[in-house]
């Protein structure tokens, strides 16, 4: 500001008056000597504008009081316009005394910071004053008399205009800006807006580069004028220093301290974390700051303090280059993802060492260009620790700190409000939450739906996930360049970090630059995750997991590591070394690079003591360059602790991003150097990210910001990949499992297939059991045509392509029992056996019969839907009569077809009888006496002839019960349990599984919870076993719509009745 001692002022004119070379040199001096003692100054700067004597030799100035002897003439509002325009934009003043600095602006409806403009208004005068000697020296040399007459008229308008310039002056230093320099029981401050104020310093407006600090009393010709006092702040490059000798004045330093904190806090509302070191008294100084929003304090005060040098190298090595050298610099758009730093200091050099003390001061003065600013209290009774010079370090202090150096009047610094009153502001600005300011995926670099999938994968595939600086692109590569090769990557990130954002925009910024002949994605989620739900209708994805347990995580890795086989293979047929050879010698060839995203991939070796997991995880980061495989594994840490051979795994990891990690584990962080683990400590929120494509090694770590996918783009972009890539006739067939749901049977690809088409033959059949399920096919080894087999599938593997499939062959012991108390699951296998006959043998070669009294409504269902309409052979027993009565003409079938020859028996369609609950007949029951035990009933004894004669001539029995004492009511179990060759247990205990099936396996297949209902299926015959969720039916919310077989009945008998004339394909 421009103030009382600079009044005498020339007037616009054409002639000069020079500045006194006396009063110049010595301002000049002082500068000197202000900053070889550490601070800016000893006393006010104030620039003096000497008049011109004779010959235009300078004078001195004249007193005040001659200055303000001609009578002022108030500017009207036009004028006050007027000059507001023409000098607007002057930007910097150099000549102007301290005074000039603390004055107001220029008007009431300027703005306090409109400073320079008032002062730019002095200059200019000077500068037409210059220019209008020069050229008065040149027109009027032939008369000096003239020339002293000019000079005169000069000087006279000068003092004419100064006077209503200073009036005007003083009238704005009343009307300052409200949110630097209203005193804290001001009502504005209740009615001031945040939001508002935050969305101005994001539409633009500069970050304040003073704060208010009190106020300081000038001497003028009439008098001793208060105006407000400010230190230096934002792009000052100034460390504020508030300086004690003594208890008064340190009480005064600390409350103005508080009082600059609290300042910055409610006028820049979010946009700064604070730092309090207090060592001295262990904190206590800062109580007050419990209360701040984002405020922090430590009593560790090496860890903070390389924290806060970690914090501005963040921004330092993310923002900051030849074009962009200051955080203030940055564009307000950038600014938003980031806050500034402000530490605040008590007692120092109290309570630090020589260490801590050279590093404080180190970080002040280099923190600045990166947005953090110290503001520190010198309590200069206290001796500086040793080869501490202050002299290096552009520190800023008041001269006189109880007055704020107002050495010609009294001044009073701020202090903090009443605690009352800090509580109602400090709520005030904690109920104001700005919106994340992010970079939207725009900063990805995907492009119109015209420039996608035009990227070639034979070398590799690249991602632009972020942006590091201020809009340099963050890309991650996936294979080799001609310059290095970065083949695999682990993310480590913690909870809130960003990691499924990142993982978002990995996917689906891969996927608009990569075609589905160029790329597709294994994607799993963890055993709780469903992340990845919305890419089932990706074009990309080949596999998708959801709530993955880790056997079936371990397993997709088995998948891939078949495929990485099948393409080593495919590579050495043909003469090529690798990938990459083969796409360039046959670039017509369709062989797509995959890439396994596992989120949590942690789970993959839990519950692993074989270390299945960690091995095949291992193998395929070693030999998956080769085939075109990519792993990509997110989790909190690199290397999960419960991993066999971590570090075997991580040498082959090139690709190591690290987003936020948890307070206090850098420190265990071996998967970078220091270097890195000093910049991961700099993390602090959502988004912020460090990746390092050279396995973690110093030098090149890159710092950025991640972009963000909001879950409505991310869908738009899904739908718009996927109507590119129906256009690109682009048939993309994704495997879709999930740890939780039970399966759908009219999902099943064998079910699907064999509803597609008429049924197939008895070579076809032959054909579709061999080809492997990954194929297409069955995946039934051993089937033989001769025996007619029937392909029965009760529910899906944990596996990608595997599911629970049997045959039923015409050989003795091919019955089936189900042991379990899930209803629904018995009912839903015993269901799946019946249709899955069905579609494969056809309605003409299959017939059912029902064992069941009062015949449950799923078999009616059966009956009446399927069954009937399709003049299906269906067989019911409802009473005890009845059930007798079915029983003998099974019985009596059985007897005819032994009687027929091999060829004929063949030629028999094959019957399945049903019991779906022996307990619920009562005539099945056996009787029970003292002397002779076990004694079959009627139906019972029957029954037991068609278990042990039926098989063999295609009549196979399926029984379910609940436990097996249920079927000690029926059967001799130590004479028949083996006549069911194949058993279905589900959760029991390890005692009846040991009884049932010789081992204990069955006791353990819940250990996951009650979802999803597992089974294991044992082949007494062939010893092995097949744990798989099963099929499902019955009523919400047992069991849901989409996983009710019951409910899939109408769909199932619609394509059964269909005109099946075609094979399938």
């Amino acid at each position: 500001m421009v103030g009382p001692e600079a009044a005498v002022l020339p007037a616009l004119g054409d002639a000069r008056v020079p500045v006194c070379r006396r009063h110049r040199d010595s301002r000049r001096r002082r500068r000197r000597d202000a900053q070889g003692r550490g601070h800016e100054g000893a006393r006010p700067r104030i620039p003096v504008i000497c008049p011109a004597g004779p010959r235009g030799r300078p004078r001195h100035p004249p007193s005040s009081e001659s200055a303000m002897s001609n009578k002022p003439v108030p500017l009207t509002p036009q004028e006050v316009d007027a000059l507001v325009a023409r000098f607007k934009d002057v930007d910097t003043v150099q000549k102007l005394d301290f005074a000039a600095k603390q004055a107001a602006t220029l008007a009431p409806r300027l703005r306090l910071r409109d400073l320079k403009t008032v002062a730019g208004v002095m200059q200019r005068v000077q500068t037409d004053i210059e220019t209008g000697i020069g050229q008065l020296k040149q027109k009027l040399r032939a008369t000096s008399d003239a020339m002293r007459i000019q000079r005169a008229n000069l000087r006279r308008d000068a003092a004419h205009e100064s006077g209503p310039l200073l009036d005007t002056l003083r009238a704005a230093s009343a009307a300052v800006d409200a949110a630097e320099t209203l005193g804290w029981d001001d009502p504005a401050w209740d009615t001031s807006d945040p939001a508002a104020l935050h969305a101005a310093y994001a539409a633009g407006r500069p970050l304040p580069d003073r704060l208010y600090a009190g106020t300081i009393g000038v001497r003028t010709g009439s008098g001793l004028v208060t105006i407000p006092a400010f230190v230096p702040f934002i792009g000052r490059q100034r460390i504020v220093t508030l300086r004690s000798d003594k208890p008064e004045s340190r009480l005064a330093m600390l409350q103005l301290l508080g009082a600059l904190a609290l300042r910055i806090h409610l006028t820049l509302p979010k946009m700064a974390e604070f730092v309090f070191l207090d060592p001295h008294n262990s904190g206590n100084t800062f109580q007050w700051a419990n209360s701040f929003a984002k405020a922090e304090k430590t009593r560790d005060l090496h860890r903070r303090l390389d924290a806060i040098e970690a914090e501005f190298g963040r921004i330092s090595s993310q923002y900051l280059d030849h074009k962009v050298s200051s955080f203030d610099q940055l564009a307000p758009s950038v600014r938003q993802r980031e806050k500034l730093q402000i530490v605040c200091v008590a007692d120092f050099p109290r309570g630090f060492d020589e260490v801590t003390a050279a590093k404080l001061l180190r970080f002040a003065r280099n923190g600045m260009a990166n947005g953090t600013y110290f503001l520190i209290h010198f309590d200069e009774t206290a001796p500086m620790p040793r080869d501490i010079d202050l002299g290096q370090y552009p520190l800023w202090a008041p001269q006189q700190p109880a007055t704020l150096g107002a050495r010609i009047g009294e001044g009073a610094p701020d202090v903090l409000p009443t605690p009352a009153r800090l509580e109602s502001l400090l709520s005030r600005a904690a109920a104001f939450e700005p919106e994340r300011a992010v970079l939207d995926i725009s900063a990805s670099g995907i492009g119109a739906t015209d420039s996608w999938w035009n990227q070639d994968a034979t070398w590799h595939v690249s991602a632009q996930i972020g942006h590091r600086g201020q809009s340099d692109p963050l890309t991650v590569m996936f294979g080799e360049s001609r310059e290095s090769f970065s083949i695999h990557g682990v993310l480590s990130a913690t909870s809130g970090a960003g990691k499924s954002t990142l993982l978002h925009v990995l996917i689906t910024t891969l996927a608009c630059r990569y075609s589905p002949r160029e790329l597709r994605f294994y994607l799993v989620d963890g055993k709780n995750g469903v992340e990845f739900a919305p890419y089932r209708s990706l074009p990309h994805a080949a596999v998708i997991s959801l709530n993955t347990p880790p056997d079936l995580s371990r397993s997709l890795l088995v998948d891939l590591l078949e495929e990485m086989e099948r393409r080593n293979a495919l590579f050495r047929a043909h003469g090529v070394d690798g990938y990459r050879a083969f796409r360039e010698r046959f670039p017509n060839e369709t062989l797509p690079r995959l890439m396994l995203v596992i989120d949590e991939y942690q789970e993959v070796v839990e519950q692993d003591p074989d270390g299945d997991g960690s091995r095949r995880l291992i193998e395929l980061a070693a030999k998956g360059r080769s085939a075109g495989i990519h792993l990509f594994c997110a989790s909190q840490q690199f290397a999960p602790r419960e991993m066999i051979g971590a570090r075997e795994f991580m040498n082959n990891i090139h690709l190591r991003i690290a987003m936020k990690a948890t307070a206090g584990s850098t420190g265990g962080i071996t998967e970078f150097d220091a270097e890195g683990r000093q910049m991961i400590e700099s993390l602090t929120a959502a988004g912020q990210v460090l990746v390092n494509a050279e396995s973690g090694r110093a030098g090149h770590n890159v710092q950025g910001q991640v972009a963000l996918l909001d879950r409505a783009t991310r869908d738009d972009l899904i739908g718009k990949l996927r109507e590119k890539a129906a256009q690109a006739g682009i048939d993309a067939v994704c495997v879709t499992l999930d740890g939780v749901e039970q399966p759908v049977f009219l999902e099943t690809p064998a079910i699907a297939r064999l509803l597609a088409g008429a049924p197939p033959d008895d070579d076809a059949l032959a054909h579709l059991a061999a080809t492997p399920e990954r194929q297409g096919g069955f995946g039934l080894p051993g089937w033989h045509p001769v025996d007619r087999p029937v392909p029965i599938w009760l529910g899906r593997a944990l596996d990608v392509h595997s599911y629970a499939a049997f045959a039923l062959r015409r050989a003795d012991d091919e019955n089936v029992l189900i042991v379990g108390q899930n209803a629904n699951a018995r009912a839903g296998m015993m269901l799946a056996t019946a249709l899955s006959a069905l579609a494969a043998r056809g309605r003409a070669e299959v017939g059912i019969g029902v064992v069941d009294n009062g015949l449950a409504p799923v078999w009616r269902a059966l009956r009446d839907t399927v069954c009937a309409p399709a003049g299906i052979e269906f067989d019911s027993g409802e009473d005890e009569a009845g059930t007798l009565a079915l029983l003998q003409r099974w019985a009596d079938e059985a007897a005819r077809r032994a009687s027929l020859d091999r060829e004929r028996q063949h030629r028999e369609p094959t019957r399945l009888l049903f019991v779906p609950d022996p307990l619920r007949t009562a005539g099945l029951v056996s009787n029970r006496s003292e002397q002779w035990g076990f004694e079959p009933s009627d139906a019972g004894r029957v029954l037991a002839q068609i278990v042990q004669n039926g098989p063999r001539v295609g009549l196979h029995v399926v029984m379910a019960i609940e436990q097996r004492r249920a079927f000690e009511r029926v059967f001799d179990i130590r004479r028949q349990l083996d006549l069911f060759g194949h058993q279905v247990l589900m959760q029991m205990s390890a005692d009846e599984s040991l009884k049932l099936m010789g081992r204990p396996d069955a006791h353990a297949l819940q250990s996951a919870g009650d979802r999803p209902v597992m089974a294991l299926h044992h082949a007494r015959g062939a010893g092995t076993s097949t744990v798989f969720k099963t099929y499902m039916s019955g009523d919400a919310p047992a069991v849901s719509p989409r996983e009710n077989l019951s409910g899939a009945l109408g769909a199932f008998a619609a394509a059964l009745a269909l005109d099946r004339t075609e094979e399938p394909a």
